[in-house]
């Protein structure tokens, strides 16, 4: 009986181990995928390996950095300006999506943590 019991402990763990080494240490699990959709075909991808939550704001910030992009914020964080394309400008606004779902939030206050995809959109 104590035999049975050690050898289902020990199959536990093991399934347990496999999961959490599959899950966890898989890298595709710890991407965060920044997208900047221009609203004209042009679009341009960033990925990130991050292991805890990040601030939207701190995502398109880093982005922004590595690739030169031009970008300027209002005082509430929000995109006044992203390579060139100025907010409100023939009424199309920089709106941002976390995992296809349209966000209310600042971007500062938004957090998300992988695997995500996060899109700023000129629409």
């Amino acid at each position: 009986m104590k035999r049975r019991i050690f050898l289902i402990i020990v199959i536990i763990f093991l399934i347990v181990f496999f999961l959490f080494f599959f899950f966890w240490n898989n890298p595709e699990n710890r991407k965060l995928t920044l997208i900047l959709d221009y609203g004209n075909n042009h679009r341009q991808t960033f990925r990130v390996s991050v292991s805890e939550e990040k601030r939207v704001w701190s995502l398109l910030q880093q982005a922004t950095a590595i690739s030169g992009i031009d970008l300027e914020p209002t005082n509430d964080f929000y995109p006044r300006k992203i390579d060139g394309l100025i907010d409100g400008v023939d009424n199309k606004h920089w709106v941002f999506y976390v995992n296809g779902a349209k966000q209310n939030l600042s971007p500062f206050d938004a957090l998300v943590k992988p695997p995500a995809e996060v899109v700023f959109r000129f629409e």
